[in-house]
């Protein structure tokens, strides 16, 4: 592969030189528009203020399994070390079989661990919001879900 405007810079020479040309080839998979998109959507990744709002949601839901489970989900991640984490994810599920790729095993790692502290985060401004409130779109006849959408969420993740 030629790279535009190098020969000047290798001292004339048009040819590949060194190590070179392995930059283009590299910068494929991190320049990717889809190099975390799908766990982007699913609003669990790091980056936003609003990621870990599934894992709140499910979190402070009506479900007591469903919380059981999201809490210790949450503990889990939080009280373990991310690189432990990368390093079990990389070596540990090949031993059973499942081969991820070294980019996918970050991406998934840190997305796991950034989405429990985000719902951790969540959860603690959910519990300083006024009771009232919830009670009042209940009384207006709002359902679980659009009172999380439209009274909990906005109001927790502007004081996070």
């Amino acid at each position: 592969m030629r790279i535009p405007g190098c020969g000047r810079f290798l001292g004339g020479r048009s040819k590949r030189h060194g190590r070179l040309d392995i930059l283009p080839a590299g910068s494929s998979g991190s320049t990717s528009p889809d190099s975390g998109g799908v766990a982007s959507d699913l609003g669990v990744d790091g980056g936003h203020q609003r990621d870990g709002a599934l894992v709140f949601y499910l979190s402070v839901g009506r479900h007591r399994i469903i919380q059981t489970v999201t809490r210790a989900y949450i503990s889990f991640f939080i009280g373990t070390p991310l690189i432990v984490l990368l390093f079990l994810m990389y070596y540990g599920l090949p031993q059973w079989g499942l081969k991820i790729p070294p980019f996918w095993v970050a991406v998934i790692g840190f997305t796991l661990n950034v989405a429990a502290y985000n719902a951790a985060y969540l959860t603690t401004a959910f519990h300083g919001l006024d009771p009232a409130e919830i009670e009042a779109a209940q009384a207006q006849g709002f359902g679980h879900f659009q009172i999380f959408r439209l009274i909990i969420l906005p109001q927790v993740l502007r004081s996070s």
